[in-house]
């Protein structure tokens, strides 16, 4: 299997997971502002926060491997988006 493919494969794989994760944390009581029926049900939609929250750092570093971004580079992606800019 060719380089590119592996990571098309992998991203696919990880836009997948992401989708399930959203859907899973959407069904979470907690996650949709009602109250909270037991502590186990804002454990699990803390552990998909989590989950999510890895799954996107992933997909980030797929990105900016697949681009060949230097640490430079994904610092000043990082800023634009969190509307810094390099000065």
């Amino acid at each position: 299997m060719s380089p590119l493919l592996r990571t098309q494969n992998r991203m696919v794989r990880l836009v997948e997971k992401m989708l399930d994760l959203q859907t899973a944390y959407g069904s979470q009581p907690t996650a949709r502002g009602r109250k909270r029926k037991a502590v186990g049900g804002q454990r699990q939609a803390e552990l998909i926060e989590r989950q999510i929250k890895a799954t996107d750092w992933s997909t980030d570093e797929l990105v900016h491997e697949s681009y060949g971004l230097s640490d430079r580079e994904i610092r000043m992606v990082k800023d634009a988006m969190q509307g810094k800019t390099e000065g």
